[in-house]
């Protein structure tokens, strides 16, 4: 392993640890208050999330479980946590991402759709999502 990549000291490792762990409490948040649901498959949001970290980016409990898998590689250089980081990377891809997509596009439909068409699976946006509106107003023909 690259000798400057190797995180020695414990106490970096914790505050490189602050920001996915921030990141992923942030997001499981708004999956409970938000969406009145969990992460966990047995009971998801019953409502589309798109706040929060889900408004930059679609997958921030992917990203704050690679990045852990990443920062575990660099404080503990083993073959066996190379192994680790790399079959989490996998499950994610193949499996976690697709799964996730199938339900996301059966419960939510077009919704999901136009959400997934304006944000990246894991390189955040720099501006929010935002929901497009109808106006109302127009649609009611006070074009005033």
């Amino acid at each position: 392993m690259v000798r400057w990549l190797h995180i020695r000291n414990p106490l970096t490792l914790v505050l490189l640890l602050l920001f996915p762990l921030s990141l992923g409490v942030w997001a499981t948040f708004q999956f409970t208050d938000i969406g009145f649901g969990t992460p966990l498959p047995l009971d998801p949001p019953r409502c589309m999330v798109t706040s929060g970290p889900y408004a930059y980016v679609r997958n921030p409990m992917q990203i704050t479980g690679m990045s852990i898998g990443i920062l575990r590689v660099l404080y503990q250089p083993t073959p066996a946590m190379v192994v680790y980081a790399f079959g989490l990377l996998l499950l994610t891809v193949c499996v976690f991402r697709p799964y996730e997509h199938r339900q996301m596009r059966r419960l939510f439909g077009a919704e999901y759709e136009r959400y997934r068409r304006s944000v990246r699976n894991w390189i955040p946006k720099l501006t929010p999502y935002r929901i497009d509106k109808p106006n109302v107003d127009l649609i009611a023909g006070d074009e005033a």
